[in-house]
C-alpha cells in the first residue's frame, strides 16, 4: 500500500509542477526588459536605491525641482530641472502627446505639469505656458510607466548639461521670487526655490 502511494505520489509530480507559474523576473531583469522595449525609458528613468520601500499610498509621486543659479541677471534665462519619484506601491503611467513636458519642456500640453511663481510675499499663480523653442518642430510624445521607486528626469538642454530653460513668457523683474513645479494628475507639488533677479 504504502509502496503504491509513493508510486502516485511519483506520477503526480511532473503535473503538478507543470502548473507552478514561472518565477517572477527579479526587478533588475523587469527593469533591463522595460529598457529594451522603450527608448526613453532608458534615457529618462533612473532606478530606486537598494533597501527602498513605498510608503503606504497605491499611486504617489514626489517632485524634487533644482535651478542652475539662486542669483540670475536680469532678462536671463531660469534653468530647471526636475527628479520624480515613484514614492507608492503601484506604477504610475506618465502619457503625453507632443510637444512633452518632460522631453521639451512645453508646460502647454496635457501631461499635467505646471509651474507656479510668486513674489517674495503673495500667492502663488499659474505661469503661462510657451510651446517650445522657435523653429524646431515637437518631438514625439512620452508613454512610459514608472515603477515603485524609480526617478523619472526631464530631459536636459545637452548632454553635457543637466539643465534646460523655463520655457514661458512671463518675464521675470528685479527682486526675490519664488517657484514650484505641480503635477495635477496626482496633486504633487515640489519643493519651492527662491532666486533674485538682479
Amino acid at each position: 500500500m504504502r509502496t503504491a502511494r509513493i508510486w502516485l505520489g511519483l506520477l503526480l509530480l511532473p503535473a503538478l509542477s507543470c502548473q507552478q507559474q514561472p518565477p517572477a523576473p527579479s526587478a533588475a531583469a523587469a527593469a533591463a526588459q522595460r529598457r529594451a522595449r522603450n527608448p526613453d525609458y532608458s534615457e529618462l528613468v533612473l532606478q530606486p536605491r537598494r533597501g527602498w520601500t513605498p510608503e503606504a499610498q497605491a499611486q504617489k509621486v514626489s517632485l524634487l525641482l533644482l535651478c542652475e543659479k539662486d542669483r540670475i541677471k536680469f532678462k536671463e534665462q531660469v534653468r530647471y530641472r526636475i527628479e520624480i519619484r515613484n514614492v507608492g506601491r503601484d506604477p504610475v503611467v506618465f502619457k503625453e502627446t507632443g510637444p512633452s513636458f518632460i522631453k521639451e519642456g512645453s508646460l502647454c500640453g496635457a501631461g499635467g505639469f505646471r509651474f507656479e511663481v510668486a513674489g517674495k510675499a503673495g500667492a502663488f499663480t499659474r505661469m503661462p505656458c510657451q510651446e517650445g523653442p522657435a523653429g524646431r518642430p515637437p518631438q514625439s510624445g512620452l508613454d512610459l510607466e514608472l515603477w515603485a521607486g524609480e526617478f523619472l528626469l526631464t530631459r536636459s538642454g545637452s548632454p553635457a548639461d543637466r539643465f534646460r530653460d523655463l520655457l514661458t513668457p512671463y518675464r521675470f523683474k528685479r527682486g526675490t521670487y519664488r517657484i514650484r513645479a505641480v503635477y495635477a494628475p496626482l496633486r504633487a507639488v515640489s519643493n519651492t526655490i527662491v532666486f533674485d533677479v538682479y
